[in-house]
């Protein structure tokens, strides 16, 4: 297909149906990996060829996922935050995880600044960009900005993700943030292993 990238994607656990596999993906906010394999049972997680459309933002490894997730469940019942490092294109290449210093770090996040300065020296000394920004909403299952998320949304080309620990299993999901025009947008993105 003219102007479409090929990744190689696989499901994050053993043996999974298709429906199921649907599900995960939209879950986690992945809607626009367009299944191209015909699969009658089962998906196995042996990695298959799937069409990922242009309009992703950014693309993170399997890997990038589950270090991000793990680091929610590990600040849990703190929000936990960190950055995104990778390439031009939205291929995500480092996740850093950063220390959340907010006065009230239940329901807010603020990057300790050290941190955050010396993240974004590693960035540039790696010849990455800042790609997406991450934090998480502990208790909330559909994940989406809050006021405060908005008001303080300062790099208005990062994606945000934000993950949700509050349903049966973790959710994460992207947007875009204008924190000039007060408003959020719901974006995709895509997951692929190595």
């Amino acid at each position: 297909m003219p102007g479409s990238r090929q990744f190689r994607v696989s499901p994050c656990s053993d043996e999974i149906g298709i429906d199921q596999f649907t599900a995960f993906a939209t879950r986690l906010g992945n809607a626009s990996v367009l299944i191209r394999h015909k699969c009658r049972a089962k998906i196995s997680t042996t990695p298959r060829r799937y069409h990922v459309s242009h309009n992703i933002l950014i693309t993170l490894l399997q890997a990038h996922v589950f270090d991000i997730i793990a680091h929610a469940r590990a600040a849990d019942p703190a929000e936990c935050c960190g950055l995104i490092g990778g390439a031009a294109t939205g291929f995500a290449e480092t996740i850093y995880q950063l220390r959340n210093v907010a006065a009230d770090n239940h329901v807010s996040y603020e990057v300790a600044p050290e941190e955050l300065f010396a993240a974004q020296r590693e960035m540039r000394q790696k010849g990455e960009q800042l790609v997406a920004i991450y934090h998480s909403h502990p208790r909330a299952s559909e994940p989406e900005p809050s006021e405060t998320d908005v008001r303080l949304a300062y790099y208005p080309s990062a994606t945000y993700l934000i993950v949700g620990l509050g349903g049966e299993a973790p959710v994460m999901r992207g947007f875009k943030i204008s924190e000039a025009e007060r408003r959020w947008e719901r974006v995709e993105y895509a997951i692929a292993d190595a």
